[in-house]
């Protein structure tokens, strides 16, 4: 299971929250559609509150149906007030009765009241941004396009392709011909530019989206940062947001990763039990490797490095 979340502006003091989150099938010998059920808890920190508790159901296709061993994913959206926030999705057994896999993030909604000062949304890293004829009542689509999110993270050669999706909001200018300059670069674990754009932008609207791609097919494996910043000479200002990712390249191919992974003890296992179990094998890895691991800050990319390690 993997979870992720971008927010987006809903007005000047509360922001629009979109939670993704993606199964795999445990069961590589399932025959015919079968529920999956998951619970979901949206807490307020600073009140320590619960906002909601949602019972959610996916239907799983079995591995032969989708040739993509039958992985589901989904978003939820919510609109939430300046405040702090956890999140958890918790998977549950086939009889309800337990929990096989939990995944959590705290999340702050900030203002969107900067003064008037350039703002930007998260980045939602995605697998595919559809634009033209497009399903306009599809769970994905929003400003004219399918937006699909990749709540993995994670690129190889069947996801040669990393695509992009954020929002910039107080962009207009009342200085004529006014332009903000804006650099997209993707930088590795040194901090090295791998690849940049650069290119300026008018203000004339109010509010503008950003989307893009960048071709990751010939990356070496290990983590890397998506940096998108954006310079106000005008006003002299500048502001930035970033997004990791991975690239995971093994000999086997999604599918085979799609089958065998969710079989291993990695699957459901605590970030204590990986950190434990990267200890334990910490010296058959390599410098680079090390570093690598250190760096990764969610569960669901500790248990893919460590099935692939």
């Amino acid at each position: 299971m993997f979870l992720d979340f971008a927010r987006f502006r809903y007005d000047e003091h509360h922001t629009y929250l979109e939670i993704y989150y993606m199964l795999y099938n445990l069961d590589p010998n399932q025959v015919g559609t079968r529920e999956v059920n998951l619970e979901f808890y949206l807490q307020d920190i600073s009140k320590d509150s619960l906002l909601a508790k949602n019972n959610l159901k996916v239907t799983m296709e079995p591995p032969s149906a989708t040739g993509e061993n039958g992985i589901q994913g989904s978003v939820i959206k919510t609109v939430l007030p300046e405040g702090r926030y956890s999140i958890k999705m918790v998977r549950m057994s086939d009889d309800k009765m337990t929990g096989i896999d939990s995944l959590y993030h705290e999340i702050t909604a900030p203002t969107f009241s900067k003064e008037n000062k350039i703002v930007l949304s998260d980045i939602e890293l995605c697998s595919n941004i559809k634009t033209g004829a497009v399903n306009r009542n599809g769970l994905f689509y929003k400003n004219t396009m399918e937006v699909y999110p990749n709540p993995m993270r994670m690129y190889n050669e069947e996801t040669p392709r990393l695509f992009y999706y954020l929002e910039m909001y107080n962009l207009k200018s009342e200085v004529p011909g006014a332009k903000v300059d804006v650099e997209i670069a993707i930088a590795d674990t040194d901090g090295k530019i791998i690849t940049n754009k650069r290119y300026s932008k008018n203000q004339t609207q109010e509010s503008a989206v950003e989307v893009g791609s960048f071709d990751v097919s010939d990356y070496k494996n290990g983590l890397y940062t998506l940096i998108y910043a954006v310079v106000d000479k005008t006003s002299n200002y500048s502001v930035y947001t970033r997004a990791n990712f991975y690239i995971m390249k093994p000999g086997q191919t999604d599918q085979e990763f799609l089958t065998l992974f969710p079989q291993s003890e990695f699957a459901t296992a605590s970030e204590a039990e990986l950190d434990e179990m990267f200890d334990q094998a910490g010296y058959i890895a390599n410098k680079e490797e090390v570093q690598i691991y250190q760096s990764l800050d969610t569960v669901e990319s500790k248990r893919m490095f460590l099935f692939r390690f």
